[in-house]
């Protein structure tokens, strides 16, 4: 486990392990908690883009990981991933056909993988939250739409977006543009309202049809993230004995986006962009 500095503050589970479920729903933020959201946003997309932007033929996800975690501590807050229900290490990095939660290793990057990184942090008493993949060295054309088509759903999603809109649309948007271009989608993995827990409710579904209920309606001050995976195969999915690595059962490659966004009247905010 990385050691994080005395006087950087710390979530709850950041010794324990042990994260406290949060009971509120529809949370609707003040001005003063949007603030604080939109920094912890912005800090969370500049580690992804650190990441992405060095993941080279020959690199290990390790040393990606130590650059987010030396990333975070320089910027004088805590990188969310440690600790949290006991994950080893600053963020989560998941080549090829690794749906989510892969840990940080000594392999080295090859020419032809793809990786996806999903990159959190604590400031302040909230916490940030995105993902995104890019391919390393000559990716063959089916992974290259593959990442592009997982990015297009994440954005269409985005656009529908606004007070007044339905939950259950984000995953009906989703769901039809990727099988429209052959791909499938996660269902066991979801997006979620974001706070001052990781994981807040409700879960926003990224399949469809699913559970949200008509009348679920966004409301302007939500914030939540949407963090489709697709899969160039079948969704059937299995976790490894280190009960954290999310793999395809048949290795299809697998690609994910992610941002965190603020509900407007007409439209949504991208906390997590990073230009």
């Amino acid at each position: 486990m990385q050691s994080v500095p005395g006087h950087i503050i710390r979530p709850s589970y950041a010794e324990t392990g042990f994260v406290k479920h949060s009971n509120i729903e529809y949370e609707i933020k003040d001005e003063e908690s949007i603030r604080k959201m939109k920094e912890a946003a912005k800090i969370a997309a500049q580690c992804l883009k650190l990441c992405l932007e060095n993941s080279k033929e020959g690199v290990t996800t390790d040393e990606i990981d130590k650059m987010a975690f030396d990333f975070y501590i320089k910027n004088g807050v805590y990188p969310a991933g440690i600790n949290f229900h006991g994950f080893p290490k600053t963020v989560c990095a998941s080549p090829n056909e690794v749906v989510c939660h892969g840990i940080p290793n000594l392999r080295k990057l090859k020419d032809g993988d793809i990786i996806t990184y999903d990159c959190t942090v604590y400031v302040d008493g909230v916490f940030g939250d995105c993902a995104g993949t890019t391919g390393i060295g000559t990716i063959s054309k089916s992974h290259q739409k593959l990442i592009d088509v997982s990015k297009e759903c994440l954005y269409k999603a985005i656009s529908v977006c606004k007070h007044g809109q339905k939950f259950s649309e984000i995953g009906r948007i989703i769901t039809e543009h990727a099988e429209k271009n052959g791909f499938s989608v996660i269902q066991e993995f979801c997006g979620h309202f974001i706070g001052r827990n990781m994981h807040m409710y409700p879960l926003i579904e990224h399949h469809y049809p699913n559970g949200h209920p008509d009348d679920e309606c966004m409301q302007v001050g939500q914030i939540f993230t949407i963090e489709p995976i697709l899969s160039e195969g079948s969704r059937k999915i299995h976790t490894w004995k280190d009960q954290w690595t999310v793999c395809t059962n048949d290795n299809a490659f697998c690609s994910q986006w992610e941002h965190t966004i603020l509900v407007q009247q007409n439209g949504a905010e991208i906390l997590t962009h990073c230009d």
